[in-house]
């Protein structure tokens, strides 16, 4: 029976006393057993007696209070283990509590009184955070790294981040369809909303759509093909939201950004405009840095065919043709149609494509098939999203110069 004794109290404190929260509440409660354990023994034995001689009556009381104790002991065990189980519980509720209120960026900004921005995707965060010198604002963005921003859809949370923030920054242009209705709701509570394609000139998704057929054979049903299919799924009546692919356009918004942010913010001014003209600068020899590297090809490898109608503001900039897109619109939630595919592969045929640009966030079976019939490589890019942390496409001019250098690669080689 001592055996017995010391494997439950073994088991006991390993299994009980190390519980992580309630630990002190354990060792609290079996403390308070133990000092009553003794009048519990006693009040359980039995009443004095003449007693048999002692060599005969000393087992059986030692094996009644053996037993006494190790029922306490799994009496008391029994009730810590409910109190560990409602402690956790507790402690479950509360962090779901936590998690479905405005999440640990939004919390940790307010608490901390750093203003927060929230951004559709991870290319504006990054610009944020440049505009706002790495570091006065707290940035978050809805669709993390890698995510497709085109088909991403807001949670709950989401929704507590926006009602929370100083200020938020989308693309626009039809980009953010799924977050229409709640940064109208946004909007209406008075949360600044910043539009950066209000401050552009926007290119059309058929804009270079003259340049897919010119020499074609079939210029006329190539060109009815790809106009019913980009009617069927343009955005905003044509817009191309791909803007982020032209660094030039982009920097001509960055002291409007700048300026919302410190009305919105309360944040200097001057600090801002200073952090802004830095990184316009940096954006400025990104751009020459491609321009640099783009004159390494001739112009007549300059033809993009790409899975999504994603690169036309590169083309617009850097000077190449968009000959055509396996999905006929500027959006991955569009799908093909057999015969465009089919005038697809003729001009590709009648272009002498090398390649075919696809999309890291968006896996393409029609694209691979297209690609393999056609006997063309497939090349894939971060057309939509950043790339991870560490990466060499992490932060926006990265993605810019890391593109355009796989770009330049693949046509030039031949894969």
């Amino acid at each position: 029976m001592s055996l017995s004794v010391n494997i439950a109290a073994s088991y006991l404190a390993l299994h009980l006393f190390a519980h992580p929260v309630t630990g002190l509440k354990m060792r609290m409660s079996l403390t308070i057993v133990t000092a009553v354990q003794p009048a519990m023994s006693a009040s359980m034995r039995p009443r004095e007696r003449v007693s048999p001689p002692l060599h005969s009556r000393e087992p059986g009381r030692r094996r009644r209070r053996q037993a006494t104790r190790l029922a306490a002991m799994i009496c008391s065990g029994v009730l810590l283990v409910a109190a560990c189980a409602g402690d956790d519980a507790t402690g479950s509720s509360a962090d779901a509590g936590t998690d479905s209120g405005t999440g640990s960026g939004a919390d940790s900004g307010a608490d901390s009184g750093v203003p927060t921005v929230v951004t559709s995707m991870s290319i504006w965060a990054d610009v944020v955070e440049n505009v706002t010198c790495n570091g006065l604002v707290q940035v978050e963005s809805l669709a993390p790294p890698g995510v497709d921003t085109h088909t991403y859809e807001p949670s709950l949370r989401d929704r507590a981040k926006m009602d929370d923030a100083s200020m938020i920054v989308i693309n626009g242009l039809g980009l953010e369809d799924t977050l229409d209705d709640t940064l109208d709701a946004v909007a209406a509570g008075g949360t600044p909303v910043f539009v950066i394609g209000d401050h552009i000139e926007p290119l059309g998704t058929d804009d270079s759509e003259d340049d897919q057929s010119d020499d074609s054979d079939h210029d006329d049903e190539a060109d009815d093909h790809a106009e019913a299919d980009d009617h069927e799924h343009d955005h905003e009546g044509g817009a191309d939201p791909h803007i982020w692919f032209d660094p030039v356009r982009i920097s001509g918004t960055l002291d409007e950004l700048a300026d919302t942010i410190a009305e919105a913010t309360g944040l200097p001014e001057a600090e801002l405009a200073a952090c802004t003209q830095d990184y316009k600068d940096a954006l400025h020899d990104a751009h020459t840095d491609i321009v640099d590297l783009v004159e390494s090809l001739a112009p007549e490898q300059r033809v993009l065919v790409t899975n999504h109608d994603s690169l036309r503001y590169f083309a617009d900039r850097y000077g190449f043709r968009v000959v055509g897109t396996v999905i006929p619109a500027a959006t991955t939630a569009a799908e093909a149609s057999i015969a465009r595919l089919e005038e697809l592969a003729h001009v590709i045929d009648h272009e002498g494509v090398v390649v075919i640009f696809g999309d890291t966030t968006h896996a393409s079976a029609t694209l691979e098939e297209l690609a393999s019939q056609a006997g063309v490589a497939v090349v894939s890019l971060n057309t939509d999203s950043l790339g991870p942390d560490g990466s060499a496409h992490s932060t926006y001019i990265g993605l810019l110069t890391t593109n355009a250098e796989v770009i330049v690669s693949a046509l030039q080689s031949g894969r």
